[in-house]
Parts: structure tokens; sequence; C-alpha cells
């Protein structure tokens, strides 16, 4: 568990973060989640819905990286196949008819594909398991 921040008194003292696996939904010790602005965002809503602000972290815990990998690559794939189909669409059809009325319904059809491959959204890691192996390995032979 890790501590940031200050209490409400302000005096010092440090509230304990719980890290959540993104995954498996335990209460678990793993790879940080990157904050982006997808997280940014629910937390915002959550909190203007809640009147209350959770001190979670999310994290990839080590039993659900590779859980973790096929998700996020198939993220990442949508995202790019969503967007390429998206853009070749708008191109060809601002071919075939060049007007105000396609070009905005073009930037419609971006925007609802773009939101279609946002719902396999997964957030980046901070680090990756080597990384955090490699950097483990260095303290551990300092010692």
């Amino acid at each position: 568990m890790a501590h940031i921040g200050k209490s409400k008194s302000g005096i010092g003292k440090s509230k304990p973060v719980d890290t959540y696996c993104i995954i498996c939904g335990n209460k678990k010790a793993g790879i940080y989640v990157e904050d982006d602005y997808v997280l940014d965002t629910l937390r915002a809503v959550k909190k203007a819905i809640t009147k209350k602000e959770s001190n979670k972290k999310l994290v990839v815990c080590k039993e659900d990286y590779d859980t973790y990998e096929k998700y996020y690559r198939k993220f990442r794939y949508r995202l790019a196949l969503y967007l390429s189909i998206g853009v070749i669409f708008a191109v060809f059809s601002l071919i075939v008819s060049p007007s105000i009325v396609t070009l905005g319904i073009d930037a419609f059809l971006i925007i609802f594909l773009y939101a279609l491959a946002m719902l396999n959204y997964t957030p980046k890691l901070a680090l990756d398991f080597e990384t955090a192996k490699g950097s483990h390995q260095e303290k551990e032979a300092k010692l």
C-alpha cells in the first residue's frame, strides 16, 4: 500500500492508496496504469456523481499481465482499424461529393467510429514487466 497526498487536516499525514488490478478487480500490487484523459474523465464524472473521491490506483497484477496484453493489443488494433475505415470512407466520399454537408457527415462518422473503438478501451501501462524486472534485479544486485 502506497501513501500519497496529505490528510484533510493538512498536517502532513498521508492517506493510504489502495491498488486494484484492472483485469481481475482484486486488491493487488502490480504495474501502475498510466493516467490519461479517459481515466481522468471517468474519475471526474464519478466524483461529480458520488461527491467523494476514492483513493485508488489502478494496476495490472503479474498473474493477469498476459490477459492484459491480449486486451491491449485488441484495443489498439480495433482503434487503428475503425479510424482507418473512417478516414478512407471520408476521403472517398469527399472525392465523390465534395460539400460541407459531406464533410460534416464524415466528421460525425469518424467520431462515431472512435467512440465505438473506445468500448474496448484498455489503458496503457506506465511500465512494462520486462523493465520492472530489470530495475528490480539491479536493486537486488546493489544490495
